[in-house]
């Protein structure tokens, strides 16, 4: 029996930073089912929410030297503050100086699956603003094939008002890549006067800050725990498998793939969480939702392994898709009109400006008001018929305007070849199917 209960997604600090590491990228997919809202490379998107951090675990680390300013980095992430109360964190405390200014690492929570890195700055000079910039891990002396984010807003603090800023950052690691046995961050800094403010760029401060530490495998040796799903699920006679569940002490991460047989392409689960055998939901940490490519995919959850639970499930009702042959849109550049968008006429083309080689777009995009906190990523940035081997597009700004129900994108498309028409594929789009089920994991 179909329902159209669904509970839409919990708005997340998106990180203002972030990206695939070079050495490695994920291989963009033919079908886009999944992307990773922490991969998106110069899109800069920002949902605030409340510290969700439990005040069990806050009493249990406030009082515990070096701890406490970990608290507000964690983010209610259930497995990282089960990670911490299980002493399942390890003081690093190297250092780098420059200009007297010091960087360090000073803690790491390290598995199979990610690592998290606590830093700290320090200046003794007029310093206001201090943030990362450009920064680098290399693992072994090789650039870390991971999924890198960094530089939270929390993490903006007035130097010259507090000792120290405390900040974090996460590397979620590529599928099968080893931890390293030695880990060098490489980063320079920029500098502001004022917090987060636009006109004031900062400047770039000359020197590059290397911190290089060992990290020992006893710190996650056999805490990884797999099983195996190896189970179907169908919504709307559209077919997915789960085929797997890896639970590390930070991480659980769900193995999926859509059958190639499917007559719509699937996008993104809207509610799709793990719930253990006490009721308790382990959901998406903030930040961080899927990697993959092609039809195969993963999903990634808080960690409840140091809760042991007897039994857990997968528990979702709605799936965001199309139709296949509805998938790309088309942009008539000399007549400024959409000549091919889905027949639900949710797109429309609000503005459009050539200027020598480069277009503007502008589309407005009718979403439900159980979206109103999500700010979707409709269209690949990479136009279908220009030169793939180049990055073409980009996204100048996106925003939500929800007393109209809509969001609205503003892309910056380099077309040198001065085509006439550009041709857009979607990657996520505000229609669903909705069927609720749930499965077995363990």
């Amino acid at each position: 029996m179909k329902e159209h209960n669904i509970t839409a997604p919990k708005a997340i600090d998106q990180y203002i930073q972030n990206g695939i590491h070079k050495g490695k990228q994920y291989k963009k997919r033919k079908r886009q089912g999944y992307t990773s809202m922490i991969a998106t490379l110069g899109l800069a998107l920002l949902l605030v929410t409340c510290i969700k951090v439990s005040p069990a675990f806050a009493n249990a680390v406030r009082d515990i030297p070096g701890l406490s300013a970990i608290v507000e980095l964690i983010e209610g992430d259930k497995g990282l503050e089960d990670a911490v109360e299980n002493d399942f964190i390890h003081q690093i405390n190297s250092s780098d100086i420059h200009s007297e200014i010091t960087f360090s690492i000073d803690h790491i929570i390290v598995d199979q699956a990610r690592m998290i890195l606590f830093y700290s700055i320090k200046t003794e000079r007029e310093h206001n603003f201090l943030f990362l910039k450009d920064l680098e891990l290399f693992g072994d002396g090789e650039p870390l094939m991971a999924s890198i984010s960094y530089g939270a807003p929390k993490e903006s603090v007035d130097l010259q008002k507090n000792k120290q800023m405390n900040g974090k950052i996460v590397a979620t690691f590529s599928d099968q890549i080893d931890v390293p046995d030695e880990l060098t961050v490489s980063t320079q800094f920029k500098a502001r006067t004022i917090q987060n403010k636009i006109p004031d760029q900062g400047s770039i401060l000359d020197a590059a800050w290397k911190v290089k530490f060992a990290i020992n495998d006893e710190w996650y040796k056999n805490t990884r725990e797999e099983i195996a799903i190896d189970k179907e699920v169908k919504i709307d006679g559209q077919t997915m498998h789960f085929e797997k569940a890896v639970i590390d002490p930070t991480l659980t991460a769900i193995y999926v793939k859509f059958d190639p047989q499917n007559e719509m392409q699937l996008f993104t689960f809207d509610d799709l969480k793990i719930v253990d055998d006490s009721g308790e939901v382990w959901s998406p940490p903030d930040g961080l939702v899927s990697t993959g490519s092609d039809d195969k995919f993963i999903l990634y959850y808080e960690s409840p392994h140091f809760r042991t639970p007897k039994e857990l499930y997968l528990k979702g009702s709605s799936i965001r898709a199309i139709d296949e042959d509805e998938q790309t849109i088309v942009v008539d550049l000399t007549n400024k009109k959409l000549t091919k968008a889905p027949s639900d006429g949710r797109i429309q083309l609000k503005d459009l400006q050539v200027v020598g080689d480069r277009v503007e777009l502008e589309f407005a995009v009718k979403v439900e008001p159980q979206d109103e906190y999500h700010i979707y990523e409709i269209f690949n940035q990479q136009p279908i018929n220009l030169d793939s081997s180049v990055q073409h597009g980009r996204t100048l700004k996106t925003w939500q305007k929800p007393e109209e129900n809509k969001v609205v994108h503003k892309f910056s498309i380099n077309n040198p070849d001065r085509k006439t028409k550009i041709v857009l594929e979607l990657k996520d789009y505000p229609s669903r199917l909705v069927e609720p089920f749930k499965i077995q994991v363990k």
